[in-house]
């Protein structure tokens, strides 16, 4: 199941970096880097996602990756 996520997150990350740069943000490998140093803190840290607690994984990435993506509603 980790290994799942963790490749989930990276998918949705490497997509992060074909992005073009906003203005104010970071540059992509660095906005990339602290994502994911955040998210597998969170995960390493975090019982109920060890667990495989879907609704957890869909939280954490709701909160700390998919933010980052400007995707028409």
């Amino acid at each position: 199941m980790m290994k799942k996520f963790a490749s989930f997150c990276l998918g949705l990350l490497l997509a992060m970096a074909s992005m073009q740069t906003r203005a104010g943000m970071p540059e992509p490998d660095a906005l990339i880097k602290d994502t994911v140093r955040d998210v597998l803190q969170i995960v390493k840290e975090d019982k109920d996602i060890k667990a495989g607690n879907q609704q957890k994984i869909i939280d954490l990435v709701d909160a700390k990756v998919l933010p980052h993506f400007n995707l028409p509603a």
